[in-house]
């Protein structure tokens, strides 16, 4: 008897990136599959920074159906100076 086995691989939605003082950056993969099964205001957070500086990346789910998936993608920087940048983006979760 043969058997076939079939893989369904799925290429992430999402990657947060954080720079680290130790040179490799944080990531945290947000999948298609996270925001089909995410309740609104679930969070994913890729940190980094070191004794100079602070930094994150942050996606919030702020709608979901089942066609779409609503993010705000925050990024924050510390340095001395900080900095915080907001971003909608808006994902198809049809496959």
């Amino acid at each position: 008897m043969e058997m076939l086995q079939k893989v369904i691989s799925e290429t992430p939605a999402l990657v947060l990136r954080a720079a680290r003082a130790t040179g490799r950056d944080a990531e945290e993969e947000i999948m298609f599959s996270d925001l089909r099964d995410a309740e609104i205001g679930s969070e994913w957070q890729a940190s980094g920074g070191g004794s100079l500086f602070s930094e994150y990346q942050r996606a919030t789910l702020i709608f979901r159906n089942e066609r779409i998936a609503g993010v705000v993608v925050e990024s924050y920087h510390s340095n001395g100076e900080e900095t915080c940048k907001q971003i909608l983006q808006a994902f198809s979760l049809e496959r």
